[in-house]
């Protein structure tokens, strides 16, 4: 079956997942307090759930082990918690302003100090310094939030497949696992 724009779609995931990583991990342009710098992880959604509806209108004119497939694909899609969070991820992006991704300290011990000085002015517009406080500075990730849909709360997933996640709330290790799983039921498809 030729389902290349349904693996288009799954292309432009890909990227948009790439691109997402890249900007945290780079620390090219991605500010942890501007939601303008998780686009990338909402387009991703975005592309993943597309690619899977337009295998679902292509599963209405068909038949055979390709409707067989898919089926089970999409009772898959709604009871494994990775791929019915991914599912509702693209809804909250759709529906509503949710975040789906925050900066978190994830340690309590300081990995260094930095310094910062309060400054005054003179009479002549000249600057002094007045106080110098020492603040910690604690390790920090990008992780998965709840999002909630119709009032119903998804928590993001610590399984799939039946298969522990490694890192809980991990951005990455979703995003991975989603094209892993997508990629391999395209191809499952496209050789039917």
């Amino acid at each position: 079956m030729n389902i290349y724009y349904i693996n288009q779609e799954l292309k432009y995931a890909r990227e948009d997942f790439e691109s997402f990583v890249n900007s945290f991990q780079n620390k090219v342009n991605f500010n942890p307090l501007d939601p303008e710098s998780y686009k990338y992880w909402n387009t991703f959604i975005d592309h993943v759930c597309n690619s899977f509806n337009k295998v679902e209108n292509l599963n209405k004119t068909s038949k055979g082990e390709f409707r067989k497939v898919v089926g089970e694909a999409i009772n898959l899609k709604r009871t494994d918690p990775l791929l019915l969070y991914v599912r509702e991820c693209r809804n909250a992006y759709q529906h509503s302003n949710q975040e789906m991704c925050t900066m978190e300290i994830i340690s309590n011990i300081p990995v260094d100090t930095f310094e910062l000085t309060r400054l005054d002015t003179d009479e002549n517009g000249n600057e002094y310094p007045v106080e110098t406080t020492t603040h910690n500075l604690y390790p920090s990730a990008i992780l998965l939030k709840t999002v909630v849909n119709r009032g119903v709360a998804y928590i993001p997933p610590g399984y799939h497949l039946g298969n522990r996640l490694k890192k809980y709330r991990d951005p990455i290790e979703v995003g991975l696992l989603t094209i892993k799983y997508y990629e391999g039921l395209y191809n499952q498809l496209e050789n039917l």
